[in-house]
């Protein structure tokens, strides 16, 4: 299953906000907040609530708190879930998560990095794969290697499969080009024609 998407209706075409890519001096929470205040109104918690009561989840129970039944949702949850599968919630999705790295070859073997880096990555691996954008297990270990060689910052690869696939979603359920074109503008233009063995599909946002 991909990433959650939005359980509104896209925007249309004279609705879309204008989001500016995450700024280098941002954190990832700060440009999280920023974008869903940006396309919902709402800041990351209030959309948090928003989305439970839709699921017929009480406040109390959205917020971690516990219910007059003694527990937690996630308790809950966890509950139903180790009864029926004897794994929780988080051990199913990361088993999941697992076996469509290894059924793809996006292992450490292949990719130079770690499972746990892998596993962050996984739902958006998924998202992002097929069609011309893919971006290879091979193209992930050359862009590590160029880390290693201090040709690239370190961590440079983990940061842009996060971000464009950030692009991604805003182009495919926005409609909104801008922040996958100011990457490529703005880094592609000035970064990746002057590394060869950077293929431009670590930009591609389609």
């Amino acid at each position: 299953m991909p990433p959650r998407r939005a359980t509104q209706p896209s925007p249309g075409i004279g609705e879309i906000p204008s989001i500016p890519p995450r700024g280098p001096n941002e954190t990832a929470y700060a440009y999280r907040a920023r974008r869903t205040m940006a396309l919902f109104g709402q800041t990351p918690y209030e959309r948090r609530i928003s989305l439970a009561r839709q699921r017929g989840i009480g406040v109390t129970a959205a917020r971690g708190h516990q219910t007059a039944g003694g527990e937690t949702e996630s308790q809950r949850r966890n509950r139903l879930s180790v009864e029926q599968f004897g794994l929780t919630v988080s051990q199913r999705r990361r088993t999941e998560l697992t076996q469509w790295l290894t059924d793809h070859d996006y292992t450490p073997e292949n990719t130079n990095m770690t499972w746990t880096q892998l596993i962050r990555l996984a739902a958006r691996l998924r998202y992002m794969y097929g069609g011309a954008g893919t971006v290879s297990p091979e193209m992930i270990a050359d862009a590590v290697d160029l880390e290693n060689d201090n040709v690239l910052e370190s961590g440079w690869a983990f940061e842009r499969l996060w971000q464009k696939y950030d692009d991604m979603v805003a182009y495919r359920e926005y409609r909104d080009p801008l922040p996958g074109r100011g990457n490529w503008i703005g880094e592609y233009l000035q970064v990746g024609v002057f590394i060869p063995s950077l293929a431009p599909q670590w930009w591609y946002y389609h």
